[in-house]
């Protein structure tokens, strides 16, 4: 069926239960952006779904179209308002038939009064409709006979008093309103020979049950002469068929005296409406002379009595040039006989002041048809043009704010683009260069963060996606341990600065390929986990993920994120899901944030079918779950098989004092089908050491922890070696921090290898197939992908850039890959280049001096007109904005690549430029 007006109807939609409909009411709560966030029973079963299947749905996702968007804009008018709205709206069901449903819509606030939602409640009112219109019907079918029909028509009770009567009765006996007949009788109004004789015939009639047709009786008055009429009266029996009076009609021959009497009164009604309506009233003769005016239009001119204002114009009261307009104005309707209606006009009131009018003129006709003048009337809308203008005003002023908030954040996006190219471009330059493992990593750290902070900015700064809710998820296949990994590994050195213990888990059950967003679900984890570090001072801060639920296809998987920190006490903790909120408006002085973070994760949340919740109380710390669904992909084969074969049922000693941490590494290392064995300081750990090399038992691997109390990792090294127990495989050091990690020192005790936590299973993997040598895929000592060289043939490339950073970053990868390079360092530049030499490509910056990147553009493609050719334009920007692609496009360019540009992004444009 679909939801409309009572007034109107549309395509069908699809409700499957309308008997619960009928029953019961349905409830849905949905917040600002139309997710919902509760239904009842009656609701899903209403629908035909479970809550699950409607949880953060929107009305998009329920219903066509229009009527989806009928119902956003309704709630968003109460949202508005912050008033509640009752209707009852007619439906069309799919066979046709229609039903109403009576909806009570309650906008949701918050405990600081502000509008976070919307709480729908609807019911079936069909059958009650139904009746309700039936008894309308007849009231309105009765209703119109009594006002409308020219006898006097009447009901009377066994009395013979009134118990109804017609508007021709009440105008016959000289009541207006007929109401007040009721409980009368003939005897109040006729004189008495009239009333005793109607009397006795309608108690005959009531007595005898026989009726008396077409009457002609003679009503006498006593304060006026007589008058007659034709009667017919019957009984007037109830619904059981017993008399309960009489029902009569009466036809008045004296219609020509009572009609003169009828107009007398008319017009004195109609006198005292024109006299005291506020709105101005004036007759015109056909030569634009005032005939009669109302108290309003006297006000209006300033005068004491009708007589001053008959047989004058308007030019004896108002300026030439505006009595000019009004003249005109009257003489055109009655020149035509068409009506003027609701024409707005200013006017000069008698002390000088403009007022503004909503004018009505009516030609005035005489019996004969023709135009004998003019009906004027005239309401002051001074008040409303005034809103109207503050109105236009304010939304101009609206709308210069909202373009010089698009131009900030455009501009913002485009200074913030551009030292993030030079940061990423040189990063990935830096990374082909011969580089230790720790500079790899430390490398690989600021390339992860820089692409998370680009990532972030585009979130951010695409504002109109976020404040209409519709960012859009990729679906892409993704390692889901990797992504948790290095989401929480990007704020290992926020942790390091605070002495945290910073840890993640995954359960081993969980498959490590799913499909899904791994940008968003790494923004996600950032924001809680840096969350969770800025108000955690000392402790640990702990990511656990687990299965929801898991199906072949999907996994819900549940994220928690625990920290040892400050907690949040119980009255705050909706209200950290705020835009620009946190727990205490105070934290944003001594830890610092915007307070949108939490915010965006938590529609993104949204947008992943899940929800996000948290627990914590005042100083004892908080935990944030949140649960997302996932795809899961079908091929899980394990990376490497063959290698991890070879190391089944090896013994590794794991030494850590955290116990989190050591239960992590247990379930990575039986996850590769290898035997942990735990130990929780350095002193337990050399006596397990003894204890297996005295039954003949040795470690084929030690993972130790290096900053431990008592005894840490290195001191643990040493004390093997003094002991005579260093047949225990090669050690790999775990650490929170690279201090004190010396390499000649490592290499003295034998350490092979250390790896910064938190740890990611597949980061520990290659390291302990290296270390085992077991390591047969080659690759360089950090893991890191070196962009290959691309086996593309040179190109002769014109690459405008006025920014040397950029230049320097461009020009690395192009010459790199054997590229023939120009540079121009502005728009003029770059145009006499491109007329004096052919060019494979042009790189085509925007903002730039001189010419901007569309003027040099459009000079190259006039140039390229006469000359018959044409160049591989590509614009290369940090302009990122929505629409800027676009107009990069509409401007004559080729193709488009957006700062920081990926290396892949550039080879594919230089490949398309050979076509």
């Amino acid at each position: 069926m679909d939801s409309t007006d009572s007034s109107s109807t549309s395509k069908t939609i699809r409700i499957t239960d309308v008997d619960t409909l009928a029953m019961n009411t349905c409830v849905v709560r949905k917040d600002r952006q139309g997710h919902v966030l509760y239904v009842n029973d009656s609701f899903c079963k209403c629908f035909g779904r479970e809550p699950q299947e409607l949880i953060g749905k929107t009305d998009f996702d329920l219903l066509p179209e229009n009527a989806a968007q009928s119902m956003i804009e309704r709630d968003q008018n109460v949202m508005a308002s912050g008033q509640g709205e009752h209707v009852i709206q007619c439906h069309v069901m799919a066979d046709g038939s229609e039903r109403y449903i009576e909806a009570l819509r309650i906008p949701v606030f918050d405990e600081d009064n502000e509008t976070v939602g919307i709480e729908l409640a609807f019911w079936d009112v069909s059958k009650q409709k139904q009746a309700e219109k039936e008894t309308q019907q007849a009231e309105f079918l009765l209703e119109t006979l009594m006002k409308n029909i020219p006898d006097s028509v009447y009901f009377k009770d066994k009395q013979s008093k009134f118990i109804r009567v017609s508007h021709a009765q009440a105008k016959h006996l000289g009541v207006p309103d007929p109401s007040e007949l009721i409980g009368k009788s003939d005897a109040d109004y006729f004189g008495q020979e009239h009333a005793r004789r109607a009397f006795a015939d309608e108690q005959t009639i009531i007595e005898t049950g026989e009726s008396i047709v077409g009457k002609v009786e003679r009503e006498n008055w006593d304060d006026q002469e007589d008058t007659w009429c034709s009667t017919t009266k019957l009984p007037l029996r109830d619904a059981s068929g017993d008399t309960m009076g009489t029902f009569g009609i009466s036809r008045d021959v004296t219609l020509q005296m009572r009609a003169e009497l009828e107009l007398a009164r008319e017009r004195d009604l109609l006198k005292t409406i024109t006299t005291n309506i506020p709105d101005i009233i004036y007759v015109k003769d056909r030569c634009g002379r005032f005939v009669t005016g109302n108290v309003a239009t006297l006000k209006m001119f300033g005068l004491e009595s009708v007589d001053e204002l008959i047989g004058k114009t308007d030019y004896d009261f108002l300026p030439a040039e505006m009595a000019c307009n009004f003249v005109a104005d009257d003489q055109i309707v009655m020149r035509t006989g068409e009506a003027m209606l609701g024409q707005e006009e200013s006017f000069q009131k008698s002390d000088g002041s403009l007022i503004w009018l909503s004018t009505t003129k009516v030609p005035l006709q005489g019996e004969d048809g023709e135009v004998m003048g003019m009906v004027g009337i005239g309401r002051d809308i001074t008040q409303r043009k005034h809103a109207d203008q503050e109105l236009l005003a304010a939304k101009n002023s609206a709308d210069s704010a909202n373009r010089a908030k698009s131009e900030f954040l455009a501009n913002m996006s485009h200074e913030i683009r551009t030292p993030m190219n030079g940061i990423i471009g040189m990063t990935e330059l830096l990374s082909a260069t011969r580089l230790d493992g720790e500079q790899r990593e430390f490398l690989q750290l600021v390339r992860e963060s820089s692409q998370s902070l680009l990532r972030l900015l585009n979130d951010i700064l695409d504002f109109s996606k976020i404040e209409a809710g519709r960012m859009e998820l990729e679906e892409v296949s993704f390692n889901v341990r990797d992504c948790v990994g290095k989401a929480v590994k990007l704020l290992t050195f926020k942790a390091e600065e605070k002495g945290l213990e910073l840890a993640g888990r995954i359960d081993p059950s969980i498959p490590n390929q799913v499909v899904g967003d791994p940008g968003r679900l790494r923004q996600i984890i950032v924001n809680f986990v840096g969350n969770a570090i800025k108000f955690t001072e000392n402790g640990e801060v702990v990511v656990d993920v687990n299965p929801e639920e898991m199906s072949d296809g999907s996994a819900l998987l549940h994220f928690t994120i625990r920290d040892t920190g400050i907690g949040i006490a119980e009255e705050k903790q909706q209200k950290i899901f705020e835009e620009f909120a946190q727990a205490d408006s105070s934290t944003t002085r001594e830890f610092g944030g915007t307070g949108l973070g939490l915010t965006i994760s938590s529609r993104l949340i949204e947008l992943m079918d899940g929800r996000v919740w948290v627990e914590s109380k005042a100083g004892s710390g908080t935990t944030f779950h949140f649960l997302v669904r996932l795809g899961v992909v079908a091929d899980q084969t394990p990376k490497r098989p063959a290698e991890l074969a070879r190391l089944a049922g090896m013994l590794v000693l794991v030494v850590d004092d955290n116990s989190t941490n050591r239960r992590i590494l247990e379930e990575i290392i039986r996850h590769w089908q290898m035997q942990p064995v735990l130990a929780e300081s350095g002193q337990q750990a050399l006596d397990i050491v003894t204890d297996f090399q005295g039954d003949g038992k040795e470690f084929g691997m030690i993972l130790s922890d290096f900053h431990m109390p008592g005894m840490d990792g290195l001191e643990f090294a040493e004390a093997l070696i003094e002991q005579g127990l260093d047949n225990c495989g090669p050690i790999v050091i775990l650490s929170s921090s690279v201090s004190g990690l010396d390499p000649p020192r490592l290499r003295r005790v034998g350490v092979e290898r250390y790896i910064t936590k938190p740890v990611i299973a597949s980061e520990l993997l290659d390291v302990v197939l290296e270390v085992k040598g077991v390591d047969v895929v080659a690759k360089n000592s950090s893991g890191l992908l070196i962009p290959e060289v691309p086996t593309l043939s040179p190109r002769k490339i014109l690459l405008v850039e006025d920014g040397l950073v950029n230049q320097r970053v461009a020009m690395g990868f192009l010459q790199k890959w054997g590229h023939d390079v120009t540079l121009a360092v502005n728009g003029r530049e770059a145009v006499d280049h491109a007329t004096r030499e052919d060019f494979d490509l042009i790189l085509m910056d925007i903002q730039m001096p001189e010419l901007n990147g569309y003027e040099a553009t459009e000079a190259i493609r006039e140039f390229e007109k006469d000359s018959k050719t044409h160049r591989f334009i590509v614009a290369m920007t940090a302009e990122a904005m929505k629409g800027d692609r676009e107009k990069c496009i509409e401007s004559g360019m080729d193709d488009y690549v957006s700062k920081p540009f990926k290396p892949e992004d550039l080879q594919r444009v230089i490949e398309l430029s050979g076509n």
